[in-house]
């Protein structure tokens, strides 16, 4: 099932940035997995959120897609 493909990539991808990259945890963390595992059924993520589409980026899933505002307009034009 692709959300909990996603969603398990996501925690991986969590906690190495925690672990290896001394990302310092953040109130809204616990949004991010609910975040994710509802955007999991759409081929384009968008959101401004850095750390976020850093996260998210590193889970390799063919047909998703991680990207900001500026990007997904610039693509859609």
């Amino acid at each position: 099932m692709k959300s909990l493909r996603v969603l398990r990539g996501f925690k991986l991808s969590y906690i190495y940035g925690r672990a290896f990259e001394n990302l310092a945890p953040l109130r809204s963390d616990s949004a991010f997995h609910h975040v994710v595992a509802a955007a999991a059924v759409a081929e384009t993520f968008v959101t401004d959120d850095k750390e976020l589409r850093t996260l998210l980026s590193r889970v390799p899933m063919e047909g998703f897609e991680v990207t900001d505002l500026p990007g997904f307009l610039g693509r859609v034009r």
